[in-house]
């Protein structure tokens, strides 16, 4: 028994043996250098890439710092391609061959690496309200709003700029009426009690963001906008910074975050007056459709019948019958719709001239505009005057004096009546 063990195990060794050197056999390796023709320099790194009858990859490898190589293939019958950046791609059929040297030429269509230029992309940088730093060197979450996606956007305030164009900034109308107050939320409320307006930063002066109607008491009236006195027009960027190192430079007051707004200056070079005007009308939502007084009478006649009481003489019933002689006669008589009556067409004119221009030492911007915008809801309006001059002067390579100097008077009316 023993015995036929050992044939069966001996047989098996065998048949693993032969299949092994069978397919090691089956693998050609072959060897070579590849060098530049006209210098017969080594050329490292150049790929070597076994290809079949069907033009397919089948195994690959690089030169090394000799400009030598070594694959195995897995047919005699396969080609060798031998590719390299500015170097003409060359193509030899193994055919049996265990050493293939290569000359690899200069491609002149595509020209000598001396000809490449490398263009640079200058990074967009990130005000943090006291310098600018480069998008790659910031190490926080930061969204930016660039003027020049907003010059045809019909806003009249930063808020209206800032909707829907920032990840993770939530900006919510507390109604709508015209420089009503919203609130602007930096990736949620980090605070039930206490407030969760982020801090705002205008040319690095922080402002007032907390509702300058404090006489309601927290009662049922609309806040109003405190950044709603600043021209859109002004504006040349906005930067939010959403992450809690903001509280690195401005503290505990940049817990729910920070709105960097940087004002346009002047430019060297020529003086451009600017004029530009822009009108928008709005239209209130449709009203939700109600019953009018006989309807109403009706609904109420058929409840009362619904609960067992259809004498029209009873107290419950007499105000919804036509009898004139009863004292509350006329108060279902009347179709007015009150809310109808309430809303107007809104419309908005806004008007704006900006000079700018400066040279070498000096550079200026003065701009000023007018904002009057008329509610949907009669008696609901606000008007906006705003002026902002901005200056830059520089006395040596060492001293520069700037100076921002700005106007601004508005006028809000949120109450219809």
């Amino acid at each position: 028994m023993n015995t036929v063990l050992r044939k069966k195990w001996l047989f098996t060794l065998v048949i693993i043996t032969v299949l092994g050197y069978t397919h090691a056999s089956a693998q050609t390796e072959v060897k070579g250098r590849i060098t530049k023709s006209d210098t017969n320099d080594p050329l490292q790194g150049v790929t070597v890439v076994e290809v079949n009858q069907n033009d397919r990859q089948v195994n690959g490898t690089n030169t090394d710092a000799t400009g030598a190589y070594s694959i195995k293939v897995s047919n005699p019958s396969n080609r060798l391609r031998f590719s390299f950046i500015g170097f003409v791609t060359k193509t030899e059929n193994i055919g049996g061959r265990s050493v293939i040297n290569v000359l690899l030429e200069h491609d002149s269509a595509k020209g000598n690496m001396s000809d490449v230029v490398i263009v640079g992309i200058r990074s967009e940088a990130v005000s943090n309200g006291f310098t600018s730093t480069s998008k790659r060197d910031m190490i926080g979450a930061v969204s930016s709003i660039k003027a020049e996606i907003l010059m045809d956007q019909p806003v009249t305030s930063i808020d209206q700029m800032i909707q829907g164009r920032a990840a993770g900034v939530q900006v919510v109308t507390n109604s709508g009426d015209p420089g009503a107050g919203v609130d602007i939320r930096i990736r949620g409320a980090g605070s039930v009690s206490a407030g969760n307006d982020p801090l705002y930063i205008i040319d690095g002066i922080p402002i007032i963001s907390t509702p300058f109607d404090q006489s309601s008491g927290g009662g049922n009236v609309a806040r109003i906008n405190p950044i709603a006195d600043i021209n859109p027009s002004d504006i040349q960027s906005i930067d939010i910074l959403k992450d809690a190192n903001a509280a690195a430079i401005y503290g505990a007051r940049a817990a729910n975050g920070v709105i960097i707004i940087t004002t346009k200056r002047g430019k060297t070079g020529r003086t451009d007056i600017l004029f530009n005007t822009k009108f928008t009308l709005q239209e209130a939502p449709p009203s939700i459709p109600v019953l009018s007084g006989p309807q109403y009478k009706v609904m109420r006649l058929e409840a009362l019948q619904n609960q067992g009481n259809i004498n029209p003489l009873s107290d419950a019933a007499r105000p919804y019958v036509d009898d004139p002689t009863y004292s509350a006669y006329n108060y279902y008589q009347n179709n007015t719709d009150w809310l109808d009556n309430l809303k107007q067409k809104g419309f908005t004119h806004w008007y704006n001239m900006t000079v700018s221009g400066g040279g070498e030492a000096m550079r200026y911007s003065f701009s000023t505009s007018y904002t009057g915008t008329k509610g949907t809801f009669i008696n609901t309006n606000f008007q906006r005057f705003t002026s902002r001059f901005n200056l830059d002067y520089k006395v040596s390579d060492k001293l520069k004096f700037s100076a921002n100097i700005s106007f601004s008077r508005s006028k809000n009316n949120k109450h219809a009546h």
